[in-house]
């Protein structure tokens, strides 16, 4: 009795070794693609950084920069310090990431500008695209003031 029991863990084994080397491959050729397409549609993407939600549009410059707490916001044409946006991302970078930015003068400058129709809205859950396009922001990040 114990060759038949044998027999039957061998065939087991073989077929569960198929089974995992099957399986490995699926998950190589997934992840493949999955990192491949997140690289091709975002720049950000290509350079190790990850963001929720991806900007319709985005131009990296040359080099990488560390933004820190002695940055400033400056808020660009058409933005009142006082207004809703520049509230809006004190709060959120506050929030998310406990930075306030607090530089001045000199400072490395975070530059906000609304400008309705500036990006082309591209795939979007809200079908009402053109209130989107109103609603178009600019960040541009200056590491030398």
């Amino acid at each position: 009795m114990a060759p038949i029991m044998s027999l039957y863990y061998a065939r087991l084994n073989r077929s569960s070794v198929a089974h995992m080397k099957w399986l490995a491959a699926a998950l190589i050729v997934q992840l493949g693609a999955v990192c491949c397409n997140a690289a091709i549609s975002s720049p950000l993407f290509a350079r190790g950084y990850t963001v929720l939600p991806s900007p319709q549009k985005v131009r990296l410059g040359a080099n990488d920069f560390e933004f820190t707490h002695s940055w400033r916001l400056e808020p660009g044409a058409g933005v009142k310090p006082d207004d809703m946006s520049v509230q809006s991302l004190r709060e959120q970078l506050q929030g998310r990431f406990y930075l306030k930015l607090n530089g001045s003068g000199n400072a490395p400058a975070v530059h906000l500008v609304v400008a309705p129709n500036t990006v082309t809205v591209g795939a979007a859950t809200d079908a009402n695209k053109a209130a989107i396009a109103e609603q178009a922001y600019r960040i541009q990040l200056t590491p030398k003031a």
